[in-house]
């Protein structure tokens, strides 16, 4: 492992990003709902699209610092690694390609949230001593 790698690993900077982008996520799936039930919400609306920017580049930010921990594990973990790649391209897709409140952008955003809490369980379980 690199020095920067050493670094993330024992401050434990990809888990506290990852942590904190789960949390932004399950946030913005629930300003959505509350959003989706009555869409008359102008300053609703703005805290959602902020925390979707923020739960998509917060979750780059987590998958490089990943990458850069722990890429001599990825045979340990590439079910870990292949739910959050999924769930970080939904965040991307639906905060910046799908059109807000369409069909497409609520299943991403909810498969997002989903893939994110799997890959969560599946590194919970594989570290499981």
């Amino acid at each position: 492992m690199n020095d920067l790698g050493t670094f993330i690993a024992a401050n434990h900077l990809h888990q506290i990003s990852g942590g904190s982008t789960i949390l932004l996520a399950v946030l913005t799936m629930t300003s959505g709902f509350v959003l989706a039930s009555n869409g008359r919400r102008p300053t609703l609306r703005t805290v959602h699209k902020g925390l979707a920017y923020a739960a998509a580049l917060l979750g780059a930010v987590t998958v490089g610092l990943g990458a850069t921990a722990f890429h001599d594990r990825v045979h340990e973990v590439w079910p870990h690694l292949l739910f959050m790649v999924l769930a970080e391209l939904g965040l991307l897709l639906t905060a910046f390609v799908l059109k807000p409140g369409s069909v497409p952008h609520r299943v991403a955003g909810a498969a997002s949230v989903v893939s994110l809490v799997t890959g969560l369980v599946i590194i919970i379980v594989l570290t499981a001593k």
